[in-house]
């Protein structure tokens, strides 16, 4: 927990004989632990050479297990985690590549974890969101749609509406809305729009002003004629 709390305050690089002990702890069967050594890495993982090395010690594995971890904190430490992992630069370094297909079942089950309402409520409580922004932003299709009805599944609940417009999500939900060849995106993107402008003045004009009513427009003009 220690670990966690300094490499919030001072991220640097770290060394093999320091992380090691974090991969350890991270197959722990206690939660807390999972939750503070998930952090820990997270916080570490926005450095390079960090994200490099997490890799080469096969950090990967047990940081997808803990995304469908029963405990909400915990998976939303290591979605943010791998993410991190994700937005490297160099993706064509070994681990990388293949990391966004072993991803995949993960996100389609926190996906589904997201139609709980009790979960819709803790995902925004135990931070989730700025995660799922930048999962959003993915430019590997498969994800962009789990992101996208993991959004859609949040945004149901009345209490996370003004959260997710305040997070940033209405740009990239209405960019969302210009994938001609993914109905399904368009669909959840259009479904979580409706969601957050359902019990709220205050985002519906957010909405209108970040572009979407134009965008909702050339949708329905360009819908195909059967």
């Amino acid at each position: 927990m220690a670990f966690a709390e300094i490499t919030e305050h001072q991220v640097r690089e770290i060394g093999r004989d320091a992380l090691e002990p974090l991969m350890f702890l991270l197959q722990s069967h206690d939660i807390e632990t999972q939750r503070a050594a998930s952090a820990a890495l997270g916080n570490l993982a926005v450095i390079l050479e960090n994200k490099l090395l997490i890799v080469k010690l096969k950090g990967l594995e047990p940081l997808i297990r803990l995304m469908l971890s029963p405990n909400v904190e915990v998976q939303c430490n290591a979605v943010g985690c791998v993410t991190n992992l994700a937005t490297h630069g160099e993706a064509s370094q070994p681990g990388l590549d293949s990391f966004v297909t072993l991803m995949l079942p993960p996100a389609l089950a926190l996906r589904n974890l997201a139609s709980d309402e009790k979960y819709q409520i803790e995902i925004v409580r135990f931070n989730g969101l700025p995660p799922l922004l930048r999962l959003l932003r993915s430019n590997f299709l498969p994800l962009i749609l789990s992101a996208a009805a993991y959004v859609r599944n949040v945004s149901i609940h009345p209490l996370n509406e003004h959260s997710i417009v305040d997070a940033g999500f209405l740009p990239n939900l209405i960019d969302l809305l210009s994938h001609q060849d993914n109905g399904e995106i368009q669909c959840h993107a259009i479904s979580t729009l409706r969601n957050l402008a359902a019990s709220s003045e205050r985002n519906k004009a957010a909405i209108v002003e970040a572009g979407a009513v134009e965008r909702i427009k050339e949708l329905v003009l360009n819908v195909p004629h059967s």
